[in-house]
């Protein structure tokens, strides 16, 4: 925790300072308090509590002082980054989490386990390995692209709020996209016409 505890105050120095000493106080005096701190909510709450005692101790002891006067509050605003949730599939009697490819429809639309036949709960939980839910950045960005991904990621959930990742939903914004570009090249022919 010690080294995240103090790294922007680093970020504020050059190289030929930060060869001599942590960090370059006459820099660190006139920047901060950082004005925005953006941070996912699981790691920002640890983080947020050794910088602030890091930087308390700094300023009791005249390492640095903050300009905002009395206070020596690291960060002005905080902007906790709400998590992404994936579409989740879970055996209701064992609260097994099943992977996706172990999952068909049935004709009424259920989520069904290939293996053992059961109807399985569908929910949205945060994404991780151990759930099977997550989703390979690479592979989005191969079908869809960077700039239908920054669409959704941007439109689908306020910064601070839960994003459910839905497939469905990211192909919207591509047909979005390519409307887009359709009206552009019909524009940008007849301009040059």
């Amino acid at each position: 925790f010690v080294d995240s505890s103090w790294y922007f105050l680093r970020f504020l120095s050059d190289a030929a300072t930060a060869a001599e000493q942590p960090f370059d106080r006459d820099q660190v005096n006139s920047f901060m308090p950082v004005q925005l701190y953006v941070g996912g909510i699981e790691h920002a709450v640890l983080h947020l509590l050794y910088s602030r005692f890091v930087t308390k101790f700094l300023c009791s002891r005249g390492y640095m002082s903050i300009r905002d006067g009395e206070t020596s509050e690291p960060f002005r605003k905080l902007l906790t980054q709400g998590m992404v949730h994936g579409e989740t599939f879970k055996d209701p009697d064992t609260g097994e989490y099943v992977p996706s490819s172990r999952v068909s429809a049935d004709a009424e639309g259920r989520a069904i386990d290939k293996r053992s036949g059961k109807v399985l709960s569908v929910v949205w939980e945060k994404m991780s390995k151990s759930k099977h839910n997550g989703v390979e950045p690479s592979e989005v960005l191969e079908r869809f692209g960077a700039d239908t991904t920054r669409l959704f990621v941007l439109f689908k959930a306020p910064a601070e709020k839960v994003l459910d990742w839905d497939t469905q939903a990211i192909q919207g914004q591509s047909r979005w996209l390519a409307r887009v570009w359709k009206l552009f090249d019909a524009w940008h022919s007849s301009a040059e016409g």
